[in-house]
């Protein structure tokens, strides 16, 4: 065997190791989600006999992507769980790491975009009643499908929309930098005025101190006639 097949071999018995490897880690990680899945307390009620466990799960699942709040979504099931154990029953943590962690890939992604307009907003998606829809959060889920359908092939936008697109990023930047700008001249002012404040306090010191460690008049803080 030269010393170019031996080569050969031992970059494809390192690659084959790799991939081993790589399927293995896999596998590993796929039945360590369903473990967790499992000890999810929402996840885990289609192993359940309690009474309209199904239901409750779906519930949930229905209230979260309706954009309900958690405790609201906890609120929903909580005539179908009346009879179940108290330790047996979802729970807010339960609810919201299920939000959280073991939602469909689309209805996470849709849940995320909605609870972080949501906040933005200044609404509880906690502990808050009723919905957290916004109108922003709305418009980011148009403006992700529309992402989609130009990503997947299924649109293409045209020369004006192409124009407009660009335009209304120009505007979003613009209105960004001139936030930040903002942010940073209140910032100045704050400090000025801590300073000023701090001025004034020290011109008013006792007249023993202001003259040893003070300018003489005419410098410095201004004194009294």
């Amino acid at each position: 065997m030269d010393r170019r097949t031996r080569e050969s071999k031992m970059v494809g018995n390192a690659v084959a190791d790799a991939l081993k490897q790589d399927l293995d880690r896999t596998a590993q990680l796929k039945v360590l989600e369903y473990a967790r899945a499992q000890r999810c307390r929402v996840c885990g009620l289609e192993e359940r006999d309690w009474p309209n466990a199904i239901d409750v799960q779906r519930i949930i699942d229905r209230e979260l992507m309706n954009t309900a709040t958690y405790r609201s979504a906890l609120d929903a099931v909580e005539p179908f769980v009346a009879e179940w154990p108290t330790d047996q029953r979802p729970t807010y943590a339960a609810v919201r790491n299920h939000s959280k962690n073991h939602l469909k890939t689309d209805q996470a992604l849709v849940r995320q975009l909605i609870e972080a307009h949501a906040l933005d907003a200044g609404i509880d998606v906690d502990e808050g009643e009723g919905s957290i829809l916004t109108a922003g959060g709305v418009l980011a889920l148009f403006l992700h499908k529309g992402y989609e359908e130009v990503r997947d092939g299924r649109a293409t936008p045209t020369i004006g929309e192409t124009i407009a697109a660009a335009r209304a990023i120009n505007a979003t930047e613009k209105e960004r930098l001139l936030a930040e700008r903002d942010e940073e001249r209140r910032k100045v002012r704050l400090l000025l005025t801590l300073l000023r404040g701090l001025t004034r306090r020290s011109c008013s010191d006792s007249p023993s101190w202001r003259s040893r460690y003070m300018p003489p008049p005419g410098r410095g803080c201004a004194t009294s006639a």
